[in-house]
């Protein structure tokens, strides 16, 4: 886990009825300005255990029943925490995610085929070329120009930032590294 940058894990928990198109299931959405409407969904933050340079987090697939409106466990997802960025007491709630574990939806719901594999994520907290203000941001080696990204050892320089998951898959491989450790060590390349 970088240590430059504060970082939440969610499990993100989402009904898939109403489909589009489909009636009924009024208790599955809410309607949001301007007439459209939104799936349920809830963010709940996960507790991460850590050991040694280790860190855990486990998400526990089925919590909601899927009833009537199909709660499934739809993602893994993390946000930087920000306290200038944040409102008071959402502790990075009201900011948005972004996935890093995405789970098979349920069968009525077409998936395209996307990467099964490892993720290294790189963060950073700085500034970055001529930015004139300081920057929190994570994301694969090649979001950050040359200079940074030459110093990121080959193995990890991923280009994916999420992975999936499928029946009979019981882990996934996300590693979140700090950046700016690397480009303050003279030893690294």
């Amino acid at each position: 886990m970088a240590e430059n940058v504060s970082i939440q894990i969610l499990a993100y928990y989402a009904t898939s009825h109403p489909t589009l198109g489909e009636a009924g299931y009024e208790s599955c959405y809410r309607n949001i300005p301007l007439g459209s409407s939104i799936n349920l969904h809830i963010a709940e933050p996960l507790d991460i255990e850590h050991n040694g340079a280790n860190y855990k987090a486990v998400v526990v697939a089925d919590k909601f029943q899927p009833g009537e409106c199909g709660w499934f466990l739809k993602s893994i997802d993390y946000r930087i925490l920000d306290s200038a960025r944040d409102p008071p007491g959402t502790k990075g709630l009201g900011a948005n995610g972004l996935s890093i574990v995405n789970f098979l939806l349920p069968p009525d719901i077409q998936t395209p085929p996307h990467w099964r594999g490892k993720v290294d994520l790189w963060c950073y907290a700085g500034r970055i070329g001529r930015v004139l203000q300081s920057v929190k941001a994570c994301g694969t080696a090649a979001a950050f120009i040359t200079e940074m990204v030459s110093r990121v050892p080959a193995e990890q320089r991923g280009v994916e930032a999420s992975t999936w998951m499928f029946s009979g898959d019981n882990s996934a491989e996300v590693n979140f590294h700090d950046l700016n450790a690397l480009l303050s060590d003279p030893r690294a390349p």
